[in-house]
């Protein structure tokens, strides 16, 4: 939680500043320019616009409190934050510094706390008439606020406890909780719930959302997938969790994939079927590609097949293959074409 600015917070537009374009674009160092603002919680406060080495691609602002007395007692100490803009012509914003969790102590004889404002090269497309505006929103924090943000998380801070949300949708799919729809594989059930399989799959969004059968029952009942693949598939579905093929293949999962449009899933079994090319399945795993428009998988087929065109050629399988897809073989000399450029 950020803490947010309060009412009450003096905005100013500081004015009339001769940005001196020429120095500042050849990236020279430039005399601090500076204007007094009106009070804000009782301070006076001084913005100062400069280039500071050793970085001089920026066009840096920094705050400071104005010292209005020499006499100690009254110097002050306050927990500030403050935001800056540059404004065009038109008032509108650019280059909008905003931090509103970093809180600067700041006392009435310290300099400047500066911060990376505009970049250099970006100054002239801000200056009209020989004006630079830079809008200041100043907050001091009063004593409830600087003990709430003693509360905000440092800088870098991860909570805790990891996301939760992967974790909690496979235990709903695993315990079936208030779930309103079954998936008959094999004579098994599956409990599982509309919202998630639609929103994963066109597929089953489309049975939910006419009036088709499965949506009126409640009941899918799957004949062409083994049980195995579509729980792999689920689990995919609710969690992104990837298959580790140990009780089902890849290529059995690319097809429960296809048939259902589970896109991710499909791209994770190209990649797994595509690690496993040899020399006797090559012309096999072109087909299944081909078959299921699988662009990646074709594309790792197709390059193995042109690396190592000898050894698969003389394969039954490529035989096999291209008795029934003779065009395989214009894709295979257009891939060795490109692999020898």
């Amino acid at each position: 939680m950020l803490l947010s600015f309060t009412p009450g917070v003096q905005v100013n537009t500081i004015e009339e500043f001769d940005v001196r374009e020429a120095e500042m674009l050849s990236g020279y160092e430039i005399e601090s320019m500076s204007l007094v603002l009106a009070a804000v919680a009782g301070c006076k406060w001084r913005v100062k616009l400069a280039i500071k080495a050793p970085d001089k691609s920026y066009l840096c602002v920094g705050l400071r409190m104005d010292i209005v007395s020499s006499d100690f007692r009254f110097h002050r100490t306050e927990q500030v934050m403050f935001d800056f803009c540059a404004l065009d012509a038109h008032d509108k914003k650019h280059y909008n510094l905003k931090d509103r969790s970093n809180v600067f102590l700041m006392k009435s004889e310290d300099k400047p706390v500066w911060k990376p404002f505009l970049p250099v090269t970006e100054v002239a497309s801000l200056v009209s008439n020989n004006e630079l505006k830079v809008r200041c929103k100043i907050h001091v924090l009063n004593r409830e606020e600087a003990w709430r943000i003693q509360l905000l998380p440092p800088e870098g801070y991860e909570p805790l406890l990891p996301p939760k949300l992967g974790s909690d949708l496979k235990a709903v799919l695993e315990n079936g909780s208030l779930s309103d729809v079954s998936l008959v594989v094999s004579g098994r059930t599956i409990p599982a719930h509309r919202v998630v399989l639609a929103s994963r799959s066109s597929v089953f969004r489309a049975m939910f959302e006419h009036n088709m059968k499965e949506a009126e029952v409640g009941r899918v009942d799957i004949s062409d997938c083994s049980y195995e693949a579509v729980c792999a598939m689920l689990k995919f579905m609710y969690c992104d969790i990837p298959p580790e093929f140990d009780d089902v293949s890849p290529n059995e999962l690319l097809t429960v994939a296809d048939k259902y449009d589970v896109p991710g899933l499909r791209r994770v079994c190209e990649r797994q079927i595509s690690r496993k090319v040899d020399v006797t399945t090559a012309a096999h795993t072109l087909q299944l590609a081909d078959d299921y428009k699988a662009p990646y998988l074709r594309q790792c087929a197709l390059a193995f097949i042109a690396q190592n065109l000898k050894a698969v050629l003389a394969t039954e399988g490529w035989h096999e293959v291209t008795r029934s897809r003779p065009d395989f073989l214009n894709a295979v000399l257009n891939s060795v074409a490109l692999h020898m450029t």
